[in-house]
């Protein structure tokens, strides 16, 4: 069977934007450590997240997957945060909880993981 040698987990970086003390948005990057799944996990998660059509659905006898929510799923592919010291953080309760009140963060690291995931092609020019 053909392998790459991977770690199980990379860190990738999680931009969000805040509003800002004089009425602009104010950038925040931090790195948060996801874990490695393969693709077949990766497919299933996003489906349920409602990030990737289900191409099953037209099948007959389709029954569609249970939904997971953007905190579900950051607890299926999240185990750390670095922030933007240098700091690493486990994906644990209190980590969880302070990332998770900053409107919008979870959001940005949804985002951020499925943006990993996915390789934009270069434009041609």
């Amino acid at each position: 069977m053909f392998k790459i040698k991977t770690t199980p987990d990379y860190l990738w970086p999680v931009t969000i934007e805040i509003p800002g003390e004089k009425g602009s948005w104010e950038k925040h990057v931090f790195k948060a450590r996801f874990k490695r799944l393969s693709q077949t996990e990766v497919e299933s998660l996003a489906i349920r997240a409602g990030i990737m059509a289900d191409p099953k659905k037209d099948e007959p006898d389709y029954t569609p997957p249970a939904e997971i929510t953007h905190t579900n799923l950051l607890d299926q592919v999240v185990t750390g945060i670095v922030d933007s010291e240098g700091q690493e953080w486990p994906w644990d309760a209190e980590s969880k909880t302070g990332v998770e009140e900053i409107a919008g963060a979870r959001g940005a690291i949804v985002d951020a993981w499925f943006s990993s995931l996915v390789r934009a092609k270069a434009k041609n020019s």
